[in-house]
C-alpha cells in the first residue's frame, strides 16, 4: 500500500472504518499547513530575510496605527493631486474621446480606493 496515492489510503481507511468525512478537505489542509510553507520557506527565506531584517527592525519602533495613517493619507494625496491639482489636459494628454469614462482622473481615484479599503480594513 506504500505505492498507493495519499487521497486513495484515506478514501480506504474511512471506508473500513465506517467514516464519511471528506478526505480531500483533509489533504488540502495539509497541504497548505505544512507543505507550501515548508517548500517556500525553504527557497526564499534566507534571502528575503537578509533584505527584510533591518527594515522589519526599522519598522517595529514605530506605533502601528501610524503605519495605517501614513499609507491612507499618501493614497488619499494622491488621489487629491491627480484629481484636482494636476491639469486636465496633462493628465488625459491624448485622450482621443472626451468621454467621461475615458477621464483618467476618474479611473486614478477609482482604481486606488480598494486600496484604501484594504488598509482600513486590515488596519
Amino acid at each position: 500500500m506504500q505505492n498507493t496515492p495519499l487521497l486513495v489510503q484515506h478514501c480506504l481507511a474511512n471506508l473500513l472504518t465506517g467514516q464519511t468525512a471528506e478526505p480531500h478537505k483533509d489533504i488540502l489542509a495539509r497541504f497548505q499547513e505544512d507543505i507550501l510553507p515548508e517548500f517556500f520557506g525553504g527557497i526564499f527565506q534566507k534571502p528575503l530575510k537578509v533584505f527584510f531584517d533591518p527594515i522589519n527592525h526599522f519598522l517595529s519602533q514605530f506605533y502601528q496605527p501610524y503605519a495605517t495613517i501614513f499609507a491612507v493619507g499618501f493614497f488619499v494625496l494622491a488621489m487629491i493631486w491627480v484629481g484636482v491639482v494636476l491639469p486636465e489636459h496633462y493628465v488625459n494628454r491624448g485622450r482621443p474621446q472626451k468621454r467621461l469614462w475615458s477621464d483618467l482622473r476618474l479611473w486614478t481615484v477609482i482604481s486606488m480606493l480598494p486600496h484604501v479599503a484594504v488598509y482600513l480594513y486590515f488596519r
